[in-house]
């Protein structure tokens, strides 16, 4: 009350206030940091270490294994995970709630680099990064493209320059480069001319190894100098390592030259890139954690020009630099969309407001309230660490119509009070002061609904989190300027008639507004009298009236089966990615033809109009970049497909047409297709699995697991709604298993290592038995030396076996295919652990049809399999985005029980009584009603978005309730009876009440109807709006019926006075 008195006396402070708060908005408002999510701190980090050349099953068994068990030994670690595909090992270690992230990342790399001792000889220090979720949906990806240079020149340039330079856009992470072919000094070998010479490629590799060494001389003393020691041990011009010497064999030198070629090219090509159907480079490019995804991009769009210029100036390189793939295009659109349909909600609301109480001051006052409120709101998020994104802007939107309530309700009560002849100051002070309990409840009630949902643990509490955190600062900042600007400008801004000295009323004809308002005046005056009597007739049938709210709610129940489920609302990202699978065993060339087969079909199946851009990734690295793929072996890829901004159909549509195509299509019968609608928002919900559904086969044999995991894969497929039902894990990788005779090894005098060491070489490359490294003088860049044979070379196995084999301790030149028998097998393409259990992921797509309905029929199977006894050791685990529905909802379930609960206790103490906010907390399951209807009605799932409508939903009604039972009691303090006065309460509060009502109904029916591309929000707003109806509708009758039941008409106790009058009593014996 004081506050209200103070803001009339210095309405300058007030408007000093005011100012200020407008001051730090714009602020906050151009330095928030906007984002798709809201930060989500995964406390895990992931170790690499790489072994090119290694096969998978290898992988596991010499450094996954070991490197897993190392890192499961740093304190705080709580679970690990492993993946192993050839070449690498991966290693994610989740740590416990609470511990410190930065420390917990440094004992990761501490424990890999300890690690590294017990791994095989030629392991790369492995390396360390914090755990991404979505670290296979890059935030924008680079594309590099040049008309002059070589994909291996290409990708050198790449590496060495322009990624580290986009990694230095303030908040960018430029990890990985994707594609070309890497640099490398290639000693091309001839084997007939090594033959001839009785030479292995073995004796290739250690000359090359002894004459191009990296020495630290150090530095020799002579007299009274000092000097500096250098060598030409390492070879500087590529073309010097051709005059090499080899062998010296009777009497005259064999130098490489003789045998082969030194060449500056690239190993032997593991992964490629196509964009647009040609072969390119590219990098792509994540944001730091808490940066804005927004300020990224556009740093990253800023720089580029500027980079293709300086490349160009530095290295006389053209190159061409394409921003592609930017998945910030969704915040925008949701930006843009709720920012249109708040427009639209507050023209709506605010042409409520002016036929409600016919004044265009008022009105004016009502709508300054709203961007103040926000810009407070804004501020608040951004003084707490907080982004802008999907989840705030949610908030906010949200919170627009309750922000109109607050100034409704007062400027309505502040209305009647001048009507009463009372001057703009009296009437001011007395409007702001009798709704004083109603509009504090409304807020406390607001910020104690979601406070539940704040303090949620977790990747579910760091989601939803920033929302309340939007909600809470929007309505306290509503709340204040309710206390001090509305009722400042009231006083300040209005006419006044009724003040002494004021000029007499006009007498002159009223305009066409003044007698439309007069005529929707007499409607809300036969609308108040029409409801009074239907209260009347409720209220002599009460009990058939509860009865009838209760069977309603009853009814509404019986929709709940009929309700889809889903985690989060599906939206329309305006891409696709296709994870695609050649047959195990396919080369990168091969698999290449078939994505260019696949990119064809792509564009003839979507509208020219409509299609954009296609990113093919194809097959996988042993770096860095391993980390930031799905691919696991040459015939993987990932198409990524982006749409036209005006494209005519979502991409949940073209990939359903797809589907469906590739299907009939027997072209592609022979690969796999996975397909991903939900970009970045999807990748991050799901901890970056393909896949909404992911039913894991854990623990007993490897043949056991993967034959159960086989029998679920065939029986999921035949449940309706799913789609791309595959298990990740391959077992089919073909495979050459080299066995040597030890016994006649060893009686020509070689080892095994020696065997087997040349059978590789002439397979494959040098490069897997012994690290080589030549140095470029000019940019100081280091590059593999491996020997082999030409890579286009009609190389036959017969040809290998014919290669003579030699070593140190070798007695003369002998043919391999005497020492070594070749055995045709298979072996693993991708192998994963939990906790160090085997583990096959069944992956499952939806497809027209809810997950929750899906999961139920997968469970159903899952327990059908269970019954028949499965083999010892195996469990079987449903995950993926269904584990994460589960667990929010049982946070919105117990959040929803503890805000009644808060919002009782409040109640409670604010009514000094039991009953009252009793009969308040009976008409909040009114509100269900309206939200399973309208959800049913609309098609609309049952997902977190319309689970923070329900919970929201309790503070508006609770609200609604409060206005009615609040001046009840004003009444019955009066001496009304509990008939006359909630009577008298519903006749009085029935129009403040239509109005708030109107005002967060208008603002949110355009996001309810969808009209935009913010489609996340809509579940949101339909809940809140079919919720708003019935309980708005239904509060106004039960309410009045509850309150004549459960209070008596005995008088009411006045505490304060009680109280007053025993401390003014003088104390027993101090009389007189």
């Amino acid at each position: 009350m004081q506050i209200i008195i103070a803001s009339l006396k210095n309405p300058y402070l007030v408007a000093t206030i005011v100012f200020a708060l407008l001051i730090l908005g714009s602020v906050a408002l151009v330095s928030i940091p906007i984002d798709i999510l809201p930060v989500l701190r995964v406390n895990a980090a992931r170790v690499q270490a790489y072994n090119q050349g290694m096969t998978a099953e290898m992988v596991e068994k010499t450094m996954t294994v070991t490197m897993g068990r190392f890192q499961s030994s740093s304190l705080a670690a709580e679970r690990v995970t492993t993946r192993s595909v050839n070449g690498v090992a991966q290693i994610t270690t989740y740590f416990q709630d609470g511990s410190d992230q930065g420390t917990n990342i440094a004992q990761a790399s501490a424990q890999g680099s300890s690690s590294l001792a017990k791994l095989p000889p030629n392991t790369l220090q492995p390396n360390v990064i914090p755990f991404n979720p979505t670290a296979t949906q890059p935030l924008i990806i680079v594309g590099v493209t040049s008309k002059s240079l070589s994909e291996a020149k290409l990708k050198d340039l790449t590496v060495t320059n322009i990624r580290s330079q986009i990694g230095g856009v303030r908040g960018a992470q430029a990890l990985g480069t994707f594609g070309g072919k890497d640099r490398a000094v290639m000693l091309f070998v001839d084997p007939r001319r090594l033959e001839a010479r009785g030479m292995a490629q073995s004796d290739v590799v250690n000359a090359v190894s002894g004459g191009n060494l990296l020495l630290g001389t150090g530095v020799a003393k002579f007299q009274n100098y000092e000097f500096q020691l250098d060598t030409n041990a390492l070879v500087d011009p590529v073309t010097d390592l051709n005059d090499l010497p080899l062998k010296f064999d009777n009497g005259s030198t064999v130098f490489l030259r003789d045998v082969g070629r030194a060449e500056d090219s690239f190993q032997i090509q593991t992964s490629m890139v196509r964009i647009g159907g040609q072969r390119t480079v590219y990098t792509p490019v994540y944001s730091q954690v808490g940066a804005s995804s927004v300020a990224v991009v556009g740093g990253v769009r800023e720089l580029l020009p500027n980079l293709e210029k300086r490349t160009l100036s530095d290295t006389g390189n053209d190159v061409e630099l394409h921003p592609v793939m930017d998945q910030t295009f969704y915040v925008w659109t949701s930006i843009e969309g709720l920012a249109h349909e708040a427009v639209v909600g507050a023209g709506l609301v605010s042409l409520m407001i002016l036929l409600f109480l016919g004044n265009w001051r008022m009105t004016l006052i009502a709508c300054l309230s709203i961007p103040l409120a926000a810009l407070g709101a804004i501020s608040g998020l951004w003084l707490t660490g907080n982004t802008l994104n999907m989840m705030t802007l949610a908030g906010l939107a949200l919170a627009v119509g309750p922000l109109v309530d607050d100034a409704v309700v007062e400027l309505e009560n502040n209305h009647r009070h001048y009507e009463m002849g009372k001057s703009r100051i009296r009437a001011a002070i007395d409007g702001a002061r009798e709704v004083m309990i109603p509009v504090m409840v409304a807020t406390a009630t607001t910020i104690l609904v979601l406070s539940p949902i704040a303090l949620m643990p977790g990747i579910n509490g760091q989601l939803f989190r920033p929302l309340a955190l939007a909600v809470t600062f929007a309505m306290l900042s509503s709340f204040m300027l309710s206390r001090t600007f509305v009722p400042m400008l009231c006083a300040h801004f209005l006419p006044d008639a009724h003040r002494e000295g004021s000029p007499p009323p006009s007498h002159a004809k009223p305009g066409f507004f003044t007698r439309f308002h007069h005529r929707f005046e007499g409607f809300l005056e036969r609308l108040t009298k029409g409801y009074t009597n239907l209260l009347e007739v409720a209220m002599r049938f009460r009990i058939l009236t509860l009865l009838l709210a209760l069977g309603l709610f009853a009814a509404s129940l019986l929709q709940i089966p009929l309700i889809g489920q889903e985690f989060f609302p599906a939206t329309d990202a305006g891409q696709l990615v296709i994870y695609a699978r050649c047959p195990s065993g396919t080369n990168i060339e091969a698999t290449e033809r078939r994505v260019a087969e696949f990119e064809d079909f792509l564009k003839a199946k979507i509208k020219a109009e409509d299609l954009q851009l296609v990113i093919s990734e194809i097959g996988v690295d042993a770096d860095l970049s391993a980390a930031y793929t799905a691919n696991a072996a040459t015939w993987d890829s990932t198409i990524r497909i982006q749409l036209t901004d005006g494209r005519s159909k979502t991409s949940q549509d073209y990939a359903s047409e797809l589907r469906k195509a590739l299907a009939a299509d027997p072209k592609f019968a022979d690969m796999r297709f996975t397909f991903n609608t939900g970009g970045m928002i999807q990748s991050t919900l799901n901890f970056g699995a393909q896949t909404p559904i992911d039913v894991r086969v854990l623990g007993g044999t490897d043949d056991d697991a993967y034959g159960v995991a086989m029998n679920l894969r065939e029986r999921i497929k035949r449940i309706p709604g799913t789609a791309d039902v595959a298990i990740l894990q391959r077992r089919d990788a073909p495979k050459k298993l080299i066995v040597v005779d030890r016994t006649k090894a060893a009686g020509v005098g070689l080892t095994e290592t020696d065997v087997v060491d040349q059978v590789v070489a002439a397979m494959n490359s040098s490069q897997f038995m012994k690290r080589i490294v030549w140095i470029e003088r000019k940019s100081g860049q280091q590059y593999w030396v491996a020997v082999q044979y030409p890579q286009n070379l009609d190389l036959r196995l017969e040809d290998v076996l014919n290669i003579v084999a030699t070593g140190p301790n070798a007695k003369e030149p002998v043919k391999l295919s005497s020492l070594v028998t070749i055995v045709d097998g298979s072996t693993a393409v991708e192998i994963n652990r939990d906790q160090f259990s085997r583990l096959y992921n069944v992956q499952v797509n939806v497809e027209n049809r809810d997950i929750g309905s899906v999961v139920r029929d997968v469970q159903a199977a899952v327990a059908d399999l269970e019954a028949k006894k499965l083999p010892t050791g195996i469990r079987i685990q449903i995950a993926g985005e269904y584990t994460n529905m589960v667990a929010s909802f049982k946070s919105i379930g117990l959040g929803l029980g503890l805000a009644v609960l808060f919002v009782y206790a409040l109640l409670v103490g604010l009514f000094r009584s039991f009953r009252g906010p009793f009969i308040l907390m009976l008409t909040v399951p009114l509100g269900l009603i309206g939200v399973l209807t309208t959800l049913h009605l609309t098609n609309t799932t049952l997902n977190v978005q319309s689970g923070m409508g329900v919970i929201f939903l309790v503070g508006i009604a609770v609200s609604n309730g409060v206005l009615l039972i609040d001046y009840a009691n004003h009444r019955r303090r009066q001496g009304h009876s509990v008939r006359e006065s909630i009577e008298i309460a519903a006749a009085t509060r029935f129009r403040p009440i239509l109005m708030t009502f109107l005002a967060t109904f208008l603002d949110l029916i355009p996001i309810a109807i969808g009209s935009s591309l913010a489609d996340s929000t809509v579940p949101l707003a339909r809940a809140v709006v079919g919720g708003m109806v019935t309980s708005t509708a239904l509060t106004l009758f039960v309410v009045p019926c509850l309150y004549t039941l459960l209070i008596s008409d005995a008088p009411v106790e006045d505490l304060d006075k009680l109280v007053d009058d025993e401390m003014a009593r003088p104390e027993p014996g101090h009389a007189g």
